[in-house]
This record gives structure tokens, sequence and C-alpha cells, in this order.
């Protein structure tokens, strides 16, 4: 079948220029174009050869030509018992002219049948039959000779035809012909019947039938056909019960490629190309696909519309080999690499850490579970963050998966991260296998707030003139002699003679005083950091309604801006269990100091860990703060 080419207003001109051609050809050759009432109908059949081998296949063509727009009642194709039917097709051509004789119309109906002989011999083929208006025609009988494997003839020469009807139109063997610069399947009138089974066709395959669960299997899914194909609709993808699916190819838009299948030529088109991968081992079913079809294109070729079901596909899963290593997860099926990497890999204390965990492959990356981080003493881990970056190479489907870990050092050292492991099978091998990380050392600093205080210098008395140390010598009276008014009678005396009551006095009035008055400023200082709070927690109020992710780090700031205001210490590098223990000892609540530590933890992990934080996460933490700070107030009140 040639190609068409061209817009439908180009084809149109040509049409009416190939019929002004195929006019003036016939009033040159003096044919009269309107065929008689007993010529009304043309059968016959022929093939490509007459001899093949077992082995191979023969080409039969019927064609079947009438004038006018009439159908033959009852209708058949010959038959042939002795044979498989390969393929067949079908293609329709129209032709219009006018001449001396008056107008004409002529439709001719091409099938194309591919046969494999099923037994060596001579092996007929009944005639097909036709009836139009009470007449009756056949096409003959045709005999082919089938010898072993490898002893047909080869196919060329004449095609061999059974019984051959004188055409209507003398000059023109075989019909009236087609209209120059026009397919076989033109349709002036753009309606006729649905395209046979055997023109268009929907197929599945799979490259492989015999998998291990988790292995993947690649399900082709493609429109055959040897009619044009002017679009599709209704494209339903069946079930896949016991597999995970991954699409691999998904056209927006179809576009045909030609091959050559069993001999015959096809236009295949691609519809869908997915990864399947097995959840169990048994026998899986793949259900068939549904696609309806629209072929041609409207008023220059024949159009028609059908639905199409593919086969259906059954996928062997054989159960794993025993000797899995130890920690093996089902879904590890492929070919992975894991890596591990900390930054920074030296901190400060209460300095954030992330350790990027990521297995790269072959497989179902979607199911693959990564080894879990221990619990490391010293070290808050707060919850991974998932991300996946799909690959797809020569068909396989796969990519790299990545846990992002936040890690905060509670107390300064050295700290290590072990080594992980990922255990996997793969089905190439058919064996189990270890992917591996190294293990990595960690420092951390003192942080500013956590460097210990340096002692208080020992007191030791002052020497004078004696750079050894020891008590100054006491004065002797030989040093008084030279004072020239006894100190008894010195005005000073009488007052100096009390000076020690008062200093008793004094020892016992000042630190009264000292603490009236620091709790005075503790009172002034707790009224205030109350103050302080509200406002604080006011801001992130807004900040989380607005969705803002910056309202963990707000709220964090103002419950610690609020301790230290409150009890006059800063909490910063303190560890949860220390700052408990302080808060107790100050008299707070058990349940503020709880409230308290869930939601500096929220705070934390909000901003650390965001990407494990649901949309609530923002309004929780700052309930909890709110509550927390309420009940210190309290507290203190009591």
């Amino acid at each position: 079948m040639r190609k068409r080419t061209g817009s439908a207003a180009v084809r149109g001109a040509g049409l009416v220029r190939a019929a002004m051609a195929t006019a003036l050809l016939l009033a040159h050759v003096g044919l009269p174009f309107a065929a008689r009432a007993d010529d009304a109908l043309e059968y016959y059949a022929t093939v490509d050869r007459d001899s093949i081998g077992l082995d191979e296949t023969v080409t039969l063509s019927v064609t079947l030509a009438v004038n006018g727009n009439k159908e033959p009642k009852p209708f058949e194709l010959p038959q042939a018992p002795d044979f498989d039917v390969v393929s067949q097709g079908r293609s329709e051509q129209y032709a219009m002219g006018f001449g001396t004789g008056g107008g004409g119309f002529k439709k001719t109906r091409v099938y194309t049948i591919v046969l494999r002989p099923t037994r060596e011999g001579e092996l007929a083929i009944r005639p097909g039959v036709a009836v139009l208006e009470g007449r009756r025609y056949e096409t003959g009988r045709l005999t082919i000779r089938v010898g072993g494997t490898g002893q047909g003839q080869a196919r060329n020469g004449p095609a061999p035809r059974a019984s051959p009807r004188a055409s209507p139109f003398g000059g023109f063997p075989g019909g009236f012909p087609p209209l120059p610069g026009q397919d076989d399947d033109f349709d002036p009138f753009g309606t006729g019947a649905p395209p046979a089974e055997g023109d268009v066709l929907l197929r599945a395959s799979v490259d492989k039938r015999e998998v291990y669960p988790g292995e993947q299997v690649t399900l082709t899914i493609a429109l055959l056909s040897r009619m044009d194909v002017g679009g599709i609709d209704g494209f339903q993808i069946p079930k896949f019960d016991g597999f995970w699916t991954e699409d691999l190819e998904s056209p927006t838009q179809i576009s045909g490629q030609t091959k050559v299948i069993d001999g015959v030529p096809w236009r295949v088109y691609l519809l869908r190309r997915r990864a399947l991968f097995p959840l169990r081992d048994g026998v899986l079913s793949i259900q068939p696909a549904e696609v309806d079809v629209v072929t041609g294109n409207g008023f220059f070729s024949r159009r028609g519309k059908a639905k199409r079901r593919s086969q259906p596909i059954e996928i062997t899963v054989k159960p794993l080999p025993g000797g899995a290593p130890a920690g093996f997860a089902p879904a590890s099926v492929g070919t992975w690499t894991l890596d591990a990497e900390a930054s920074p890999k030296t901190a400060a204390w209460g300095a954030p850490i992330t350790l990027r965990l990521s297995a790269s492959g072959v497989g179902n990356l979607r199911s693959l579970e990564l080894p879990k981080l221990p619990e490391i003493d010293g070290m808050k881990t707060f919850e991974p963050t998932l991300s996946d970056e799909v690959t797809v190479q020569r068909g396989h489907f796969g990519g790299r998966r990545t846990l992002e870990y936040v890690l905060v050092p509670e107390r300064a050292g050295a700290f290590t991260i072990p080594a992980l492991e990922l255990p996997y099978f793969d089905p190439a091998t058919e064996t189990f296998d270890v992917a591996k990380t190294a293990s990595i050392e960690l420092t951390v600093l003192p942080g500013k707030e956590a460097a210990p205080q340096p002692a208080a210098p020992e007191a030791r008395p002052m020497a004078r003139g004696d750079d050894s140390g020891g008590l100054a010598g006491i004065r002797t009276a030989a040093v008084l002699e030279g004072a020239r008014t006894p100190l008894h009678e010195r005005p000073w005396f009488v007052f100096a003679l009390g000076l020690p009551a008062l200093a008793l006095l004094g020892s016992f009035a000042v630190p009264r005083l000292r603490a009236a008055r620091e709790r005075g400023e503790g009172d002034r200082r707790a009224k205030g950091a109350g103050r302080l709070a509200q406002r604080r927690l006011a801001g992130a109020q807004a900040l989380a309604d607005d969705g803002d992710p910056r309202v963990f780090e707000e709220l964090d700031r103002a419950l610690h801006a609020y301790l230290e205001s409150r009890y006059g210490r800063s909490a910063f590098g303190l560890t949860r269990d220390r700052l408990s223990s302080f808060l107790t000892d100050a008299g707070a609540p058990p349940h503020a100091i709880e409230a308290l530590r869930d939601a500096l933890d929220a705070c934390d992990a909000g901003r650390f860990a965001p990407g494990t934080m649901d949309a609530g996460a923002a309004r929780r933490a700052l309930s909890s703060a709110t509550g927390a700070v309420d009940a210190l107030e309290a507290g203190r009140s009591r």
C-alpha cells in the first residue's frame, strides 16, 4: 500500500485532476466507462506461488470488484482446510470516471491472507462464492504443492490465478485501476464497515516469562495495523494484580514504525511500556488491554472504528533460593550499591550534622528498604527525610534512593557512625550479595555555653614584704610608741568600740536585705519574662497562620529567652535531662516540664528535619509551648 501524504485540501485538488486525467485517457482509448449489468461483479483469487516447503508460507490474494454501490449476499472467501492462517488483511479502492458511455463507480476489495501448510502433498484451496442479484460467482480452485522443509519455489514470476474472468474494462487487467496518486484504500465518501480483525491487532508482549519475586518484567502494549490509523480512544490498561508497576514509556502522541512480522509488513504503534515487579511467587496473570481504534482519515480514505483486545499473559514467579543473609528484605532485589556521607565531620556542641545514606542501582526503587541508623550515644537523631531520583537505563527501572538524617550532638567528644549494610538478591547471577558503607568518625567541640567555667583561684593570705607568703607580723608596742596621742583618748575611739556590734548586726541584716532585693528583682524579671514570652509566642502564632517554616525557629528563641529571663540562667547547651533536673530544683510543675520538653523537641524537628513534619506540626508545637509557659507561670504564682 502506498503511503498517503498531504492535507485534505491538496488531496481534494489531486482527486479532481486525477478524475479529469482518467476521463481523457478513457476517451483517447475509446473505452466506454460505464459497466454493463451482466458485468456487475468480478471475483477471483491468486497465489504468489504454487509450490512451497512445509516450513514456508503462501500468500493468497482474493479480489472482489463490484460495479455500483452493491454488496453480494451471500459472500464467502476461499477455504483452506489444510493451512493455518498466519495473518490476514483487507484493503479497498474506489474509482469514478466519465465517458461517452455515461458515468461509472466501481469498488474493489482485496483480501490478503498468509497461509502456512499443515502437511505435505497436493493441498487444495477451495473456491470462494459470491452471489449478486441472483447470479453466482466463484473464484475457482487452487492447488498448492507442499514438499519437505526448504523445498519450496522462490517467489518470482507472475502469480498463478484461478479462473480469471474477463475484465469489463478491457485494457485494464484485474479491474478498473486506482486514480493516480491515491491509496489503494481510497474512499471518497469516508464511510465503510469496521476494519477486519486481521487488519488491526492489539498485542501485549513481555521480555521474560519466568522471573523471581521483585525481578523486573517489561510489558509492551502495541497496536499493529495494515491500515492508516487516524487515532485511538478509550485505551484501558488492565489491573496488574500481584505486581508493583512503574511507567517506562507513555507516548502522548502515537507514531508508527514499519516492521515485517512473519513475512507481513505492519505499522507498529507503541501505546505503553511498563516495568512490572512480581510481589509473590506462583503463576501471575496479566489481563488483556483494550482500545478503540479509528482507521482512515475521513473523506480521502475509508474510515472505520473497532474495539481491540490484547491476549492474556501468564508469568511464572519462582521462589527466592535459600541462604539469604541476615537483614535481607524481600523487596531488595536487583543490583545495588550503598553510600554514606556526613557533613560537617567536625561540629560544635549543639550544631546539627547531616548524614546522607543513599542506595543506587537497578530494581524496584520505590519498595527498596534502606538500613536503619542505630542509636548513637550522645547524639539526638531525628526522623529522616526520603527522596528518590528515578532513572531508566536501557529499559531497566532504577535510580537513587536517599535517606537524610539530622544529628544533633548533646555533648562534646568523638563519635562514630557505624558501617551499614544492605543485603540484596541479584536475579542476573541468582545469588545474594551485600552492599556496605564505611564507618564515619565525627568530632564535636565544646560550644560557647557548654565550656566548663574555670575554678575560682585558691585564696591565699597576703604577705607584706615577704614573697614567700605567710602572715604579716603583728605590730609591737614599739611601733605605737611614736603616736602622739593615746588611742583611747582619740575622738573616734568610742565609736570604734561599737563597730563589732554593728558588724554582727550587719551580718544578720545584710543577707536578708539582699535576699529580699533579689526576690523583688526575680519577681520583676519573672513578670517581664512572661510578657516577653507572650509577645514572642504571638509572633510565632502569626508565622504558623501563614505556614512560614520559620515558626519553629521563633518558638525555640521564645522558649530559651523565657527560661533565661524567668530563671536567670540560659538553657542553651543543656540536655533535656539536665534541663528537667534544673527546672525541678527550681520548683517547676512536672507537667509544665514535660510540655516544655515536647515543645523543644518539636522545634528541633522542625528546624533540623522539616521533611518529617506534617501541616499540623507547627500548631502542635505552638500549643505545647504556650501550655508550658502558662504552666510555669502558674507554678510561679503559687
